[in-house]
C-alpha cells in the first residue's frame, strides 16, 4: 500500500525528478523498514522507496524516441509503413490508430524510419493491433492549450506528429500475438453480432471483451446517465471473474493443491485476448497476487495488491499518472478496499440478525453489499468524473443495484454464446437465454435514465474541489471518522452527495469561451447563462463534428444557437451535419447577417460580426456581460476593428505583430507566432472563462 502511494507522489511531482535527491530518498525508506517493526512506520519506508525509485526512472530512464516524424515540418505530405500497436478506437466516424513506423516512402524509394504517429482515418476497413499498414497524409504538429498540452502528452509516448487525413493504402495482417488476438476478438464479436439484436450485442461485446462502440447513441447516453458505465470496460470484475471460475475449474481437475495454476493461465489468456490497459493491467497484477498467495497459504490484503500493483506501472511507465482509466480504476479500487468495509460494519449485524440468515435476510445482505461497493466505488471516483465531464448521476447507486443480480449471468452467458456461435441451432437457443439478462440490463438503465433528475450538469471543478471531496474519503476510511461511518453509515454518501449538490447550486458559473482552429478557421462555442450557441465557419464539416462531439457531452448534445460567418464555406453541408448529430435551435445565416450583423441572446449575451474582405469571415467580438472577447474568424479576417483591440481577449489570425496595443490577452494563432504569451495551432483550442466583468484563461 505504501509503496502505490510513493509511486503515485513520485509520478505526480515529476517535475522536481533529481537522481541525488532519488537516492537519499529511497534509502532513507529502506532505512525506515530496517530499523522498524510499526506496520505503519514500514508502509512509510516502502512509500519513500518506491517514490526514490520513480524519480530515478524519470531521471535516468530511456527518453521516448520521436524518431523521424520530429525532423520534418510542420504539414509535410508523407506516405509511411508502420505497424497498428493498439485496437483503433472511434473518433466520431472516423477511427484512430497508433502507427509504430518501419519506414517511409520518398523519391529515393523506401527509407527506414523510426517514431510513432497518430493517424485519423476515414477507413472504414477492419484493422487490428499488428497489422502493417501503408498510409498517407498531413503530418501535424500536435495541438496544446492552456488546459491540456496534448502536444506534451503524446511526447511522453513517442508521438511527435498527428495526421488528421490519413488515408488508409494498403492492410496487411500481422502474424504477432496481438494480430492473432485482434481476429479472436473480432470473430467472437462477430458471433455475438449475428445471434443478438444489436444494442444487446453492444452490451455483449462490452461485458466480455471491452468492446462498445456499436452501442447506440440512446444506449450510450442512458448508460452515462445512470452511472454504470463501467459494466461497459474490461475492469476487475472481468478478471476476476475469470480467475475464481479458472481456480475453481482447475481445483475440480487438479485438486486443491494446483488450481491456481489454471487460475494464472485464465488471467493471462483473457487479458491476451481483451488488450492490455490500465485498468486491466492493475486488475490482472492484483489477481496474480492473489492467486501467489493461495498457492502459498497465505492470507492476501487486497490493499497491498493494489499499492504494488500501482507501483509497478508507474515505475514502468510514470505517465500512467495522468491517464483517465488509471485514475478511475485505482480510485475505485481503493475506495471499495477501505470504504466498503466500514460500511458493511454498520448494516451487517442489523440485516444478518442472530444465527443463520435465511432467505430474506441473505437477500438483502446481498443487496446491501452490492450498494455498499458501489457507493464507496461512486464517493471515490465522483471528483475526477466531475473533473472530467462536468456530471453527477443521481441514480447511480440504486441502478447499479438493480441491474448486479443480472450481470454474472450477462457475461457468463455472453461468453458462451460467442465461443458458440457458429452450432446453429444450440446458438440460437443460448441467444434467447442470453437476451434475458442483457435485456433486463438494458430496460433497467434505460427507465432510470428517462426519470427526472436521474442525471445533471455541474459547474467548473478543478483541484482544489478534488481534493477536499478526496481528503473527506480518506478520512472517512482511514482516520478516526470510521467510527462514525459505521454507526451513522447511510449519512455518509447522502452528505456527500448533498455536498456535491449545494457546491453546484452555491459556486458561482462563469461562463465558459471555447475558441477552435479547424483548418485555419475559427469557431468559437459559448456557454452562458444556460445557453450554448456556436459562431464561426468552416468547410471541414466532419472535423467540426468530430470536434464539438469530443467536446459536449453524450447527455447534452444541444446548440440553442448556430451562427455561421461566411456564405463560402459549405454552409448547407455543414449545418446539415450538424442537424444530424445535435439538437439545433435556431439557426443565423450569412445571409441573416448582412441585415442583422449584431444581436442579442438571452440576457447576458450579445453577438456582433464584422465581415471581412469579400463578405468572407471577418471578426466576431462576443460580450458576456461586460467582458469582450474578439475571434478573427479566418485568415483574411483583415485588422482588428477599433472595438476588437478594447476586447479583454483577442484572438489574431497570425502572429502577433510589433506595436499591437490592447488592453487584454491577446493570443497569436500558429505555432511560430512569437512574442504571444498564448498561441492557438492550427487544429487546437483555447478556453476562457468570464464572470461577466472579467475574462481569463483556463489553468489561472
Amino acid at each position: 500500500m505504501g509503496a502505490g502511494a510513493g509511486a503515485i507522489l513520485g509520478a505526480w511531482a515529476a517535475g522536481r525528478a533529481d537522481p541525488a535527491a532519488a537516492v537519499i530518498i529511497a534509502l532513507a525508506g529502506l532505512a525506515i523498514i530496517l530499523v522498524n517493526r510499526t506496520f505503519w512506520l514500514r508502509q512509510v519506508g516502502l512509500g519513500f522507496i518506491a517514490l526514490g525509485l520513480v524519480w530515478v526512472r524519470l531521471a535516468l530512464g530511456p527518453a521516448p524516441d520521436p524518431g523521424w516524424p520530429a525532423t520534418v515540418p510542420d504539414r509535410t505530405r508523407a506516405v509511411f509503413e508502420g505497424t497498428v500497436l493498439q485496437e483503433p478506437a472511434a473518433r466520431g466516424r472516423d477511427q484512430e490508430l497508433w502507427v509504430d513506423l518501419e519506414s517511409r516512402r520518398s523519391d529515393l524509394g523506401t527509407e527506414l524510419a523510426s517514431g510513432r504517429v497518430v493517424v485519423r482515418t476515414a477507413y472504414a476497413g477492419p484493422v487490428l493491433p499488428g497489422d502493417r499498414v501503408v498510409i498517407s497524409g498531413t503530418l501535424r504538429v500536435p495541438g496544446r492549450t492552456p488546459d491540456f498540452d496534448y502536444r506534451a502528452w503524446l511526447a511522453a509516448r513517442g508521438v511527435s506528429r498527428i495526421v488528421y487525413d490519413g488515408t488508409v493504402l494498403a492492410v496487411e495482417p500481422g502474424d504477432s500475438p496481438a494480430a492473432l488476438a485482434g481476429r479472436v476478438r473480432r470473430w467472437l464479436g462477430a458471433n455475438l453480432r449475428s445471434r443478438l439484436p444489436a444494442d444487446e450485442a453492444a452490451l455483449a461485446e462490452g461485458l466480455v471483451l471491452g468492446l462498445r462502440s456499436g452501442l447506440s447513441a440512446a444506449a450510450q447516453e442512458a448508460f452515462n446517465r445512470t452511472g454504470t458505465t463501467h459494466i461497459l470496460v474490461v475492469s476487475g470484475y472481468n478478471v476476476g471473474l475469470v480467475g475464481t471460475v479458472c481456480l475453481w475449474v482447475g481445483r475440480l481437475l487438479f485438486g486443491a493443491r494446483w488450481g491456481w495454476a489454471s487460475g494464472l493461465l485464465g488471467i493471462g489468456l483473457y487479458i491476451g485476448l481483451v488488450g492490455l490497459s490500465p485498468p486491466t493491467i492493475r486488475a490482472g497484477i492484483m489477481g496474480v497476487l492473489g492467486l501467489v498467495a493461495v498457492a502459498l497459504g497465505r492470507p492476501g490484503w487486497p490493499a497491498n495488491g493494489l499499492g504494488l500493483a500501482v507501483a509497478a506501472m508507474l515505475l514502468a511507465d510514470p505517465g500512467f499518472i495522468s491517464d483517465l482509466s488509471f485514475q478511475l480504476s485505482v480510485l475505485a479500487t481503493a475506495g471499495i478496499i477501505f470504504l466498503a468495509p466500514a460500511m458493511q460494519a454498520w448494516y451487517a449485524p442489523r440485516l444478518g440478525g442472530q444465527g443463520r440468515p435465511g432467505l430474506v435476510r441473505r437477500v438483502m445482505l446481498g443487496a446491501a453489499d452490492v450498494a455498499a461497493v458501489t457507493a464507496a466505488a461512486w464517493a471515490a471516483t465522483t471528483p475526477v468524473i466531475l473533473a472530467g465531464f462536468r456530471m453527477l448521476s443521481a441514480v447511480a447507486i440504486p441502478a447499479n443495484v438493480v441491474i448486479a443480480p443480472a450481470v454474472p449471468a450477462a457475461v457468463f452467458g455472453s461468453a458462451v454464446l460467442a465461443l458458440a456461435g457458429p452450432l446453429g441451432p444450440v446458438a440460437d437457443i443460448l441467444a434467447l437465454v442470453v437476451r434475458l439478462p442483457l435485456g433486463y440490463i438494458l430496460g433497467a438503465v434505460r427507465v432510470l435514465s428517462d426519470l427526472p433528475g436521474a442525471a445533471f450538469g455541474v459547474g467548473p471543478w478543478g483541484g482544489v474541489e478534488t481534493a477536499v471531496w478526496l481528503g473527506v474519503v480518506g478520512a472517512l476510511a482511514f482516520g478516526p471518522a470510521r467510527a462514525l461511518v459505521v454507526r451513522t453509515w447511510p449519512l455518509a454518501p447522502v452528505g456527500l452527495a448533498g455536498g456535491a449538490l449545494l457546491a453546484a447550486t452555491l459556486l458561482p458559473h462563469p461562463a465558459r469561451v471555447d475558441v477552435y482552429d479547424l483548418g485555419g478557421r475559427r469557431l468559437v462555442l459559448v456557454e452562458a447563462h444556460g445557453l450554448r450557441v456556436l459562431v464561426g465557419s468552416t468547410g471541414a464539416a466532419s472535423s467540426l463534428v468530430r470536434t464539438l462531439s469530443g467536446r459536449l457531452p453524450a447527455w447534452d448534445r444541444n446548440l440553442d444557437l448556430v451562427v455561421w460567418t461566411d456564405p463560402g464555406r459549405q454552409e448547407s453541408a455543414a449545418l446539415s451535419a450538424l442537424g444530424r448529430e445535435f439538437t439545433v435551435g435556431r439557426v443565423v445565416t450569412a445571409g441573416d447577417l448582412a441585415g442583422q450583423p449584431e444581436f442579442r441572446v438571452g440576457d447576458g449575451l450579445q453577438v456582433r460580426v464584422y465581415p471581412g474582405p469579400g463578405g468572407e469571415g471577418g471578426w466576431v467580438v462576443l460580450t458576456v456581460g461586460q467582458a469582450d472577447v474578439a475571434v478573427a474568424t479566418g485568415e483574411s479576417a483583415g485588422e482588428p476593428p477599433g472595438e476588437a483591440l478594447g476586447a479583454e481577449v483577442v484572438v489574431l489570425a497570425g502572429p502577433v505583430p510589433d506595436g499591437l496595443e490592447a488592453v487584454g490577452y491577446v493570443v497569436g494563432s500558429g505555432d511560430d507566432a512569437a512574442g504571444a504569451g498564448l498561441t492557438l495551432p492550427v487544429g487546437g483550442r483555447l478556453t476562457f472563462w468570464s464572470d461577466g466583468r472579467a475574462v481569463w484563461p483556463a489553468g489561472e
